[in-house]
């Protein structure tokens, strides 16, 4: 997925994406929703990430581990995830 840096903190002092960001969480509507990959060299505001679904998916396909994890709902009630 392509991603846009939009918070103004981030912005004010990085000026977007820059090395050593890969894996950093993306964060949308306060839920992690993927993680950073890459950058666009000549657009540091924006790059490439990859959803936190996906990597849930390869979790479980490797390693049978997707029972492990849990979600807060919005009534931070506490779920297991299954599968």
């Amino acid at each position: 997925m392509v991603i846009k840096v939009t918070d103004p903190r981030l912005l004010s002092i990085t000026g977007g994406i820059v090395q050593g960001m890969s894996g950093s969480p993306i964060v949308q509507d306060s839920r992690i929703v993927g993680a950073v990959t890459h950058v666009f060299l000549n657009d540091p505001e924006r790059g490439y990430g990859i959803f936190m679904d996906n990597m849930l998916s390869e979790l479980d396909e490797r390693h049978g581990m997707l029972n492990n994890f849990r979600q807060i709902d919005d009534n931070n009630k506490l779920h297991k995830i299954v599968s």
